[in-house]
């Protein structure tokens, strides 16, 4: 006899399935974004994006050393997010990935809609 936790699993499983997206189309889409966003978080300290980051600021407050290691614990976890995501391409995803993308990709988003917010201010600069 299944225990009542191991019941709640097989639920939570269940309702993560059904809400993953059935259409190829969006699940492509979804990817198209995922590797934007690692990407951008691979890229965006490195090369100028106009207002969007200034390069040449980053580099006068940091050592090329911490540069290279402040990116990549930035990015690692998006990129192993980014890989579990394609290993997975076409198939339901695993109740752990399905967590793992919510809550990276939404502490992502509000980290950079508040520096987005900073940098695009009509202050900035004043």
């Amino acid at each position: 006899m299944p225990s009542i936790l191991t019941s709640i699993r097989q639920i939570g499983r269940e309702n993560v399935e059904a809400s993953l997206p059935s259409n190829s189309r969006v699940e492509i889409i979804f990817l198209g974004l995922q590797v934007f966003q690692v990407l951008f978080l691979w890229l965006h300290d490195w090369i100028p994006l106009g207002r969007l980051n200034d390069v040449a600021a980053v580099r006068s407050q940091d050592t090329m050393l911490r540069l290279v290691v402040v990116t990549f614990i930035q990015s690692v976890p998006f990129s192993i997010g980014l890989l579990f995501s394609i290993l997975h391409l076409g198939r339901p995803y695993p109740h752990w990935l399905y967590m793992w993308l919510w809550i990276s990709y939404s502490l992502i988003f509000v980290g950079q809609f508040r520096a987005w917010v900073d940098t695009l201010s009509p202050s900035r600069g004043t």
